[in-house]
């Protein structure tokens, strides 16, 4: 019961609920940041899961959990990625970035009863461990020869056809990006080969388990196959910039396999009717515009792009593609969707 609306917060903390979420996520980060110390480490949240985490608790206190020796075999990505993705557990590094075997997480229960809450959070996440484990060990046994045949069985888009057409495609745009910009012969041999398995791991079971290993998946394997690691650099960075203000791709071949990636999703999307409308984009198409320009922009890339769009749709009609529209009516949309992208980035940059 309050009395006064300047006694609400009081009165919710002596019910044991803190009510301010500014005064929620100090509290969580300052016993996250002595839970972590005790550990001989620092605690990470690569997910961003603390937003989340501050909105899911009203009475915050920090709990520490080992994890199994048998697990820290995986692949820390895979182990951050299982903390992370369903449990919202912080893992913590060591000064020298390796992984500890130790998570941290904010439980909402009764710090009388923290020994039980460990217990019980060191189960379930023992449990998600073990099959991330069998995933990877699962796809490991295939190899990449087994794991890229699955792409024939895989559909990409039911107008588009499958990802191995896909990966086709990916192949022929990026050799064709590659000689329209100039790239060296390494880096466009290099961005082929990475093009040939960037989507293997879409066949593969830990990807179908965690499909934000996309990307990451795909490199780890090939390089567990002995693929040169400008290769697998490039697998892994296909998929970057995630968003309008996240990190390009580093190296040429990677920009490369990305940006050949964009187009071939974009010409897709336009010549099958289902560009952007409204508010409505399910297939992330003004992204997918934007970091296209980026990766140009950034690469000083001085090439007409209408006929690398061109291509990208004789390539689908090739393949026996289901189009809606004529390549012309699409690409053209297409082309003034691309410059009202470039037009929003200057804008933003004060031009």
């Amino acid at each position: 019961e309050v009395g006064h609306a300047r006694d609400y917060r009081a009165a919710l903390r002596a019910a044991a609920v803190v009510a301010d979420q500014d005064a929620r996520r100090a509290a969580i980060t300052a016993a996250l940041d002595q839970a972590a110390a005790a550990l001989g480490g620092a605690w990470r949240d690569p997910g961003g899961k603390m937003e989340e985490v501050v909105h899911l608790v009203e009475r915050p206190s920090v709990i520490a959990g080992r994890i199994a020796d048998a697990h820290m075999a995986l692949p820390a990505r895979v182990l951050v990625t299982a903390m992370q993705s369903h449990q919202r557990y912080f893992p913590v590094e060591h000064a020298d970035g390796s992984l500890a075997p130790a998570f941290l997480a904010v439980s909402n229960g009764d710090p009388a009863h923290a020994e039980l809450i460990t217990r019980g959070n060191e189960d379930v996440l023992d449990a998600r461990l073990q099959d991330a484990g069998f995933s990877y060990d699962r796809d490991r046994e295939a190899g990449l020869d087994a794991l890229d045949a699955r792409l024939d069985a895989i559909v990409f888009h039911q107008r588009l056809g499958t990802l191995a057409q896909k990966r086709d495609r990916l192949v022929a745009g990026v050799g064709e990006l590659a000689a329209a910009v100039g790239a060296p012969p390494d880096v466009a041999l290099h961005a082929e080969g990475a093009a040939r398995l960037a989507k293997v791991d879409q066949g593969a079971v830990l990807v179908a388990e965690f499909s934000v290993l996309e990307g990451f998946a795909a490199a780890h394997y090939a390089r567990l196959g002995d693929v040169p690691e400008p290769v697998c650099r490039a697998i892994e960075e296909q998929y970057m910039p995630e968003a309008a203000d996240s990190p390009l791709p580093a190296t040429g071949a990677g920009a490369l396999l990305a940006a050949a990636d964009r187009i071939d999703n974009l010409v897709g999307a336009f010549l099958v009717d289902e560009a952007p409308s409204g508010s409505k984009d399910p297939y992330g198409l003004r992204r997918a515009a934007t970091g296209l320009v980026r990766i140009a922009l950034e690469r000083r890339w001085d090439a007409p792009i209408r006929p690398l769009l061109a291509s990208a749709a004789a390539r689908l009609r090739d393949q026996g593609a289901d189009l809606a529209l004529e390549d012309d009516a699409a690409l053209d949309a297409l082309e003034a969707f691309i410059a009202d992208r470039l037009a929003f980035l200057l804008a933003a940059e004060g031009v």
